[in-house]
């Protein structure tokens, strides 16, 4: 089992995983259905096609209206870092994407509402991963880098100072690298 979990590993970070079986679509949906995927992560809560910036508007994240003249993709999701419960703040963010007359406008809005935003602030898991940072080694550094670093360099500290045989390294390694 140690050396399954080394080898996929180090198959991640190479990019060669065409010889790993998926998981199973029953086991993602129930991830994403589940109450620890709304803690590692949320999703923008509203998503538009505009045809070009004359539809558009200068929101309270004052990002900088730009002049387009082609249709790009608009985007709304909670600030978890400003927000309070007495007030919500939202950004916002713009796609510019290839959109045209044969483009699924339902399907592409779908695809949007379901992008992944890692939740850095007050989800249980990040809790948790603060939480094991006093356990030393691994956990410390995985726990101080947790946002900073990439997949790729998260698989470089878990072969370097990761005990694979440990079943909880085991699960932070699936959250983090296959749900």
């Amino acid at each position: 089992l140690n050396e399954s979990y080394k080898k996929f590993l180090i198959d991640y970070k190479n990019d060669s995983l065409e010889n790993w079986v998926p998981l199973p679509k029953k086991i993602t949906e129930k991830f994403n259905s589940s109450q620890l995927e709304k803690e590692m992560y949320y999703h923008p809560d509203s998503v538009w096609i505009l045809p070009n910036s004359t539809f558009d508007k200068v929101e309270e994240d004052s990002l900088i209206f730009l002049d387009v003249n082609r249709p790009y993709i608009k985007l709304r999701k909670k600030n978890l870092m400003l927000s309070s419960p007495e007030k919500t703040i939202y950004e916002y963010d713009r796609h510019y994407i290839k959109i045209d007359s044969t483009t699924d406008k339902d399907s592409l809005v779908n695809k949007i509402m379901n992008l992944k935003y890692v939740n850095h602030y007050n989800g249980k898991y990040i809790q948790t991963i603060n939480y094991i940072r006093k356990f030393g080694g691994f956990f410390e550094r995985f726990s101080d880098q947790k946002g900073i670093i990439d997949k790729k360099q998260f698989c470089d500290l878990a072969l370097k100072e990761a005990d694979l045989n440990n079943e909880l390294v085991r699960k932070i390694i699936v959250l983090e690298l296959v749900l």
